[in-house]
């Protein structure tokens, strides 16, 4: 008994901060914003993007303070990621990419809708629209230059697909693959494939230099 009144200040200091940290946890506030009401308020800036491409960043934005004012910090979380991405998009100076985020980001929003109704939704599409080959035609000179090395923008890149590079004769019906090779992610918006380890006749005994993505050819350059 002695030991127990000795320690019994403990005890209850114990059960006393436990106490505590179960009233904290019993007390986290509901969200002001109901889910439903949150999903709605998605998909109607998805509407307003349609409407108003131009003022995509503003729909956006005041998307976010809308979530985050309401305690809908999860979707706020998701909002804010695609918004820093197309932004990004934006500021990547390529013209076909910037084009392309307000479309972009009004999927995106489209999708977290399609997730919470329990839609199936399919994985983004690797979209390629500009390259560091962008002259009609290529000498072996020119191609040099490259340091056989050929950038590619895009958008929704990832690193696991693969590109095959191609000196192609259409008169004889001759191809040689210069490339099957996994791309090197340089950024968000580029990937790379490096041609220097490979070693090929001169371009002058082909017609057309041809890079393939999935099957489809994305780069064709008459060779001169």
């Amino acid at each position: 008994m002695k030991i127990l009144g000795k320690y019994a200040w403990l005890l209850f200091l114990v059960m006393g901060v436990w106490s505590c940290t179960t009233d904290d946890e019993q007390e986290i506030p509901e969200p002001d914003l109901s889910t439903a009401a949150a999903i709605d308020l998605i998909e109607q800036a998805s509407i307003a993007i349609g409407a108003d491409n131009a003022n995509w960043n503003g729909i956006v934005r005041d998307l976010e303070s809308e979530l985050e004012n309401g305690g809908q910090f999860g979707f706020f979380g998701q909002v804010t990621g695609h918004r820093a991405y197309a932004e990004a998009g934006v500021s990547s100076g390529v013209d076909c990419i910037a084009a392309a985020m307000p479309n972009w980001i009004r999927g995106e929003l489209s999708d977290i809708v399609k997730e919470f109704r329990g839609i199936s939704v399919d994985d983004p599409l690797v979209v390629l629209c500009s390259s560091n080959l962008e002259d009609d035609v290529i000498t072996e000179t020119q191609f040099n230059d490259l340091n056989k090395i050929i950038v590619v923008q895009g958008y929704n890149l990832v690193g696991e697909f693969q590109m095959v590079v191609n000196l192609e004769n259409d008169t004889d019906g001759t191809s040689d693959k210069v490339s099957t090779s996994f791309v090197d992610l340089l950024s968000d918006f580029e990937l790379a494939v490096n041609l220097l380890i490979y070693d090929y006749p001169g371009l002058q005994a082909y017609e057309y230099l041809r890079v393939y993505f999935q099957g489809e050819v994305i780069i064709e350059l008459p060779i001169q």
